[in-house]
């Protein structure tokens, strides 16, 4: 229960602290947009955080790649790990992306805030809701362009974009053999993968 009512508007809203969104949100903070970035984890980094410490593998795929690899925002990233975490320690990690985030002056954090509403006019997106459990606030944030970075499309979903469930192997089946998204079942099943009782 949020004790605490909160609005604030954006030019950009950037739902999801994983990297694709602290990329994000990083960049549009430097094109001069004033940025929230949303992420209802205690740390940036989504899998790639010490809560998860799911490596980033990358487009040099943990060297087996070695003429290939991540460059722009993210390479800046991991280029700073690289110079000031010899250890490879998750915690450092976490401390070293949040100071990325932190210190790109357009951008406000919020953290510890899991979305969970839009406000919409028509189909398009005014605003954001979500409670702020560490400050018991409740925030309505708007803006003009939102990022779903949530890794689930969450925010598109609560919106009413189209959007399909299951596991990647059956999306990718049924994609390939042309088969009607409609025939997912009611528990999420697609009649592609085994039935469990």
């Amino acid at each position: 229960m949020a004790i605490h009512e909160q609005t604030a508007s954006f030019d950009v809203v950037v739902v999801g602290g994983g990297f694709s969104g602290v990329c994000a949100a990083i960049a549009a903070a430097r094109e001069g947009a004033k940025v929230a970035l949303v992420q209802n984890r205690p740390v940036f980094g989504g899998s790639g955080s010490s809560e998860t410490r799911m490596h980033i593998v990358g487009a040099n795929c943990h060297s087996s790649k070695p003429n290939l690899r991540e460059t722009g925002i993210l390479e800046e990233i991991l280029l700073e790990n690289k110079r000031r975490n010899p250890y490879a320690d998750f915690p450092v990690f976490d401390t070293i992306v949040w100071e990325k985030v932190r210190m790109e002056p357009n951008i406000t954090i919020l953290l510890n805030t899991n979305i969970d509403d839009v406000v919409l006019d028509g189909d398009r997106i005014l605003a954001v809701t979500g409670c702020q459990n560490t400050t018991e606030t409740r925030w309505t944030v708007y803006g003009k362009i939102f990022i779903d970075a949530t890794g689930h499309g969450t925010v598109g979903v609560m919106a009413g974009a189209e959007s399909r469930i299951g596991v990647v192997v059956a999306a990718l089946d049924l994609h390939f053999r042309e088969i009607d998204a409609a025939r997912v079942d009611a528990r999420g099943r697609s009649g592609l993968e085994p039935a469990h009782p």
